[in-house]
């Protein structure tokens, strides 16, 4: 969540904010977009993915209660965020369970101002339609003609047995307990209008349910991923273990984080490996080379935080110890808390600039195409907007002397080559050409993430883009909180 007082994108163009928490929605639309939510994470959907079977939906539930038997209800009928919280940070929950925790708090942080509590956890699973002549049959009695051929009596109502009249619709009332909710609320029985509203409802938890799946398949897949538990594969050669292609975001908002921690592991893998010391106890301190004053301990990794954050791989649990690590950091030397969420979610959306002090220990500047502001309304506004050409070279150079680079896109304006607005990037290289040259981006969400085109030297003429470059100079203090 944006901080007071810091500069984002919005009102003065520092960074961007990440796309993939900027816009908040209900638990139910969770559910009903939860591939598009996906596909904005560059996660595929795919049991296969991992070594955990996928859950059926009374499984799910069954888990999910038995996780939440203790959690605290308030006046609203919600789950209290730090009773969530403290689920997802439980090192005992793992596997099935773990995907089950990441998954009902992924619906909850995402429910904002609705609330979520067991009423929501549990309307996903009022009917699933597997039995297609089911849904036909209240469909039909739904319409028109249908609700008319079934009111024997003409008196606009239809009572349970004249629902159940027909031998197709025998078993509807037992087998949609949205239609017997319905009955027992209008003993006189339901009007054409109240049947219209049960087959609604009855197809969007149909759907609900087929979403509340595939994002717990989602987060299966990535807990998968995490092959092991250790630092790094190697802990005698972590250099060996720390590669860009490592850094992956997950579901929460940090892309500027992770575009940094990428490009460093790049380019500067022995900040990461000299950062982590293993208390071999099941906790790990950070030592940030751009605040030496403030180590951060951390636990390690749980399960859930490894399904919902910076995935775990082959190569070790290094990313999310340093995501973690920074989140905290965040909460306890920048005020970036808030104790309804995770200290990983308190962190979406930032500025590339602090955090590439904090991970390098050297000054970052900021910099913006000259289309950033506009000549007659903020002109002069913003001292380091300047000429295209000299931005590139700038950016050349950091690049060829192996210093950490990040983009941002600042403007609706997708560039139509699958560059995000109000997403961070890692700029990873400069190709020279007769049009001006280009350069290369990563995204931080991962392999699984659509790959962007690369950014021209035209685009820095006339669109408006931040970046966020290390300098050789040395910070004189520490790093800077936005």
């Amino acid at each position: 969540m944006d901080q007071p007082g810091a500069k984002q994108a919005v009102d003065a163009p520092q960074s961007p904010k990440d796309s993939t928490a900027a816009q908040p929605f209900n638990a139910h639309e969770l559910f009903i977009n939860a591939p598009s939510a996906v596909a904005q994470s560059g996660d595929k959907v795919s049991s296969g993915a991992t070594h955990l079977p996928p859950l059926s939906l009374d499984e799910f539930e069954k888990r999910a209660d038995n996780l939440l038997k203790d959690a605290k209800i308030d006046e609203k009928g919600d789950y209290r965020g730090q009773d969530l919280v403290a689920m997802m940070q439980n090192p005992a929950t793992k596997g099935q369970d773990a995907v089950v925790a990441a998954t009902v708090y992924d619906a909850y942080k995402s429910s904002g101002s609705n609330g979520f509590g067991p009423k929501q956890l549990h309307d996903v699973k009022d009917v699933t339609f597997h039995d297609l002549t089911d849904m036909g049959s209240l469909k039909s009695l739904s319409s028109k003609a249908g609700f008319a051929a079934a009111d024997n009596n003409h008196n606009g109502r239809l009572s349970a047995a004249e629902i159940t009249g027909q031998g197709s619709r025998q078993n509807l009332i037992e087998f949609v307990p949205p239609l017997k909710l319905e009955l027992g609320a209008h003993p006189k029985g339901l009007s054409r209008a109240d049947v219209q509203g049960v087959y609604e409802r009855a197809q969007a938890t149909d759907a609900n349910s087929d979403r509340l799946m595939d994002m717990s398949e989602m987060f299966a897949s990535r807990l998968g991923d995490a092959t092991t538990r250790s630092l790094y594969k190697d802990n005698t050669n972590p250099l060996d273990s720390i590669k860009m292609s490592d850094v992956q975001q997950g579901r929460s908002g940090d892309c500027y984080f992770h575009s940094v921690l990428g490009n460093v592991a790049r380019v500067h893998p022995e900040l990461i490996a000299g950062a982590i010391k293993d208390n071999k106890n099941g906790s790990y301190t950070v030592t940030f080379p751009g605040d030496r004053e403030h180590p951060i301990t951390v636990p390690a990794p749980t399960d859930a935080e490894l399904a919902s954050y910076a995935r775990g791989g082959r190569d070790g649990v290094w990313p999310s110890v340093m995501e973690k690590a920074f989140a905290k950091y965040s909460a306890e030397i920048w005020g970036r808390k808030d104790s309804d969420v995770t200290p990983q979610d308190a962190i979406k959306s930032g500025a590339e600039g602090p955090v590439i002090e904090l991970l390098t220990g050297k000054r970052a500047d900021d910099r913006f195409s000259p289309a950033t502001f506009s000549a007659d309304s903020q002109k002069g506004s913003v001292k380091n907007v300047e000429s295209a050409a000299h931005l590139r070279d700038d950016i050349a150079q950091a690049l060829k002397d192996g210093r950490v680079v990040t983009f941002g896109l600042l403007t609706d304006n997708n560039l139509a080559k699958g560059i995000d607005t109000n997403h961070a990037y890692s700029v990873v290289g400069f190709t020279p050409d007769l049009h001006g040259g280009h350069f290369t981006l990563r995204d931080p969400r991962g392999d699984g993430a659509p790959k962007p085109a690369a950014l021209t030297f035209s685009d820095l003429q006339h669109v408006p883009l931040s970046f966020a470059l290390e300098t050789k100079d040395k910070l004189a203090g520490v790093a800077r909180y936005y």
